[in-house]
């Protein structure tokens, strides 16, 4: 991880707060996840799902584009094309579940986001320990921090 992603991890961080720091405006993060949705389907191509019903997480919602599958014993499966998650703590967000896409529609996926006041993590960059203050999230990783259930 360089520097600078861990100092943004580090300046996003809360030293008890678990879930959104004191003041997280959850009304307001929604309004502004919305109005980018429109610039992202545009971007990806397909109409994106967005989660208005997440709790007990370190994020406040995803938009998701599903592509159904089928998978032998299971039946239809619904997997994630691309999934874009927004975290409560410091207007992070990540990008999963996007390999099938080419890197260019990655790209300004990203830098809609960005443009729109977010400020991206790659999520290869997330799998590492945690190493913040937070003794609730010792011994987890910096995704599970900002972007899981907990």
């Amino acid at each position: 991880m360089t520097d600078k992603t861990l100092q943004l991890l580090l300046a996003s961080d809360h030293p008890s707060a678990c879930e959104a720091p004191p003041g997280f405006d959850y009304v307001d993060a929604m309004r502004r996840v919305k109005a980018l949705v429109p610039a992202l389907e545009r971007i990806v191509g397909h109409e994106l799902a967005v989660d208005e019903s997440v709790q007990d997480a370190s994020y406040f919602t995803d938009v998701v584009c599903y592509r159904d599958t089928v998978a032998e014993h299971l039946g239809a499966v619904r997997v994630p094309l691309i999934r874009i998650v927004f975290s409560s703590f410091g207007d992070l967000f990540t990008v999963v579940f996007a390999e099938e896409l080419d890197q260019a529609t990655v790209a300004d996926t990203i830098s809609a986001a960005a443009n729109a006041g977010f400020a991206f993590v790659p999520a290869d960059k997330l799998d590492e320990p945690y190493t913040g203050d937070n003794p609730h999230l010792k011994g987890t990783t910096w995704f599970t921090r900002f972007f899981c259930y907990l």
